[in-house]
């Protein structure tokens, strides 16, 4: 998930004190977020995203990886699954 969109609340007045858009992801990749659950189930998904990003609130149980580090924490979780991630298997 990348930043490639802002969001914010409906009415400014209501929110807090810092009532700035943050990025978050286009509503397509939200989306096809949820297809993918449907299809894999939430067990075998794992979102990697920008640190900065807003992640979906109502989505719980899935494996969020930041973006800066994603190759070896993505490797950690795949092999606590049991499957080998060594580089040329």
């Amino acid at each position: 998930m990348t930043g490639d969109d802002q969001g914010g609340p409906r009415d400014p007045h209501r929110a807090s004190s810092a009532a700035v858009l943050r990025p978050r992801a286009r509503q397509n990749v939200v989306l096809e977020l949820g297809y993918t659950f449907g299809k894999m189930g939430r067990s075998h998904v794992a979102i990697i995203y920008e640190s900065e990003v807003e992640l979906p609130t109502d989505i719980g149980g899935i494996c969020y990886i930041p973006s800066p580090d994603w190759r070896r924490l993505l490797a950690r979780e795949l092999d606590a699954q049991g499957f080998d991630v060594r580089p040329g298997h």
